[in-house]
């Protein structure tokens, strides 16, 4: 079975009752380039567009995403093209929205919830789609990635891992170089290998 229509499974799998989204498209080959690294020409007002979030591990890539988003207040919606632009469009404070993808400029994440039409992530807060279980020795681990598949480092240096046998909330599924890869919450993704994803 091919990733895309692995990620479209994992979307109708973990669509919830009450979700909608503007002109939603399907998980498709043409967007499933893993974490593709981005150019942008311009971003208007780069002192106004700041607000809307940085500082993450990964910055200036794009990839496909499956997950459910809430806004936690009135939220711009942009267009990004070979800019990032607002729209006169809202997305309403507490409203859920499906998630295709994720564009990141600089640390800053904006996902797509539409053909065209993002909401950045500081705006917004990710729902829980369920629990990974690690299929691993109990006495060692699996290691967690950033989205452009980079090892992400404990404070002292050191692999960031999960232990086998335990249990982690996942916020949304990714492919990430061609693989399945589970969103733990910000940039932090582990291989769809080595768990078993229960609602």
């Amino acid at each position: 079975m091919k990733l895309s229509h692995k990620l479209a499974a994992i979307a109708a799998a973990i669509t919830m009752a009450g979700t909608f989204s503007l002109a939603m498209p399907a998980v498709t080959e043409a967007h499933a380039a893993a974490a593709t690294p981005v150019n942008i020409i311009s971003v208007g007002d780069a002192g106004q567009l700041a607000k809307y979030g940085k500082g993450k591990k990964s910055e200036n890539y794009q990839m496909s995403f499956s997950g459910v988003l809430k806004t936690k207040v009135d939220a711009p919606v942009f267009n990004i093209t070979d800019s990032i632009t607002p729209t006169n469009q809202v997305a309403q404070k507490g409203g859920n929205f499906e998630i295709s993808g994720i564009f990141n400029f600089k640390g800053m994440d904006f996902y797509r919830v539409g053909d065209n039409q993002f909401l950045p992530g500081k705006m917004v807060t990710l729902v829980k789609r369920g629990v990974a279980h690690v299929n691993y020795n109990k006495h060692y681990g699996i290691q967690i990635w950033t989205a452009l598949h980079n090892p992400v480092l404990n404070k002292n240096g050191s692999a960031k891992k999960l232990k086998g046998q335990t249990n982690w909330n996942v916020y949304g599924a990714a492919d990430i170089g061609g693989k399945l890869f589970y969103n733990l919450g910000g940039d932090q993704f582990i291989s769809g290998d080595y768990v078993t994803f229960k609602k």
